[in-house]
């Protein structure tokens, strides 16, 4: 993916904060001059979560280290 600028980021933050709110994706295009083929790229590659753009492959590392931190956690205090 390349890197994208401010005003892309606002921009994919609201398809995307629209796409969780039930909006069909042709409506979501049309109201923001997109293609359908960039909205899928944007869906696939980045996600918000707690109001902030991350990629999507950011957020399932970081879902993963807590995870692994957790079971750590656990395994210390069964020691």
């Amino acid at each position: 993916m390349t890197t994208i600028n401010n005003d892309n980021k606002e921009l994919i933050k609201k398809v995307l904060t629209e796409a969780e709110n039930s909006v069909p994706v042709e409506q979501i295009c049309e109201q923001n001059g997109i293609s359908k083929a960039t909205y899928y790229a944007w869906y696939s590659g980045y996600c918000c979560e707690n109001g902030e753009l991350m990629r999507t492959t950011e957020v399932r590392d970081k879902k993963q280290k807590q995870a692994t931190d957790q079971l750590v956690k656990q395994m210390t205090v069964f020691r």
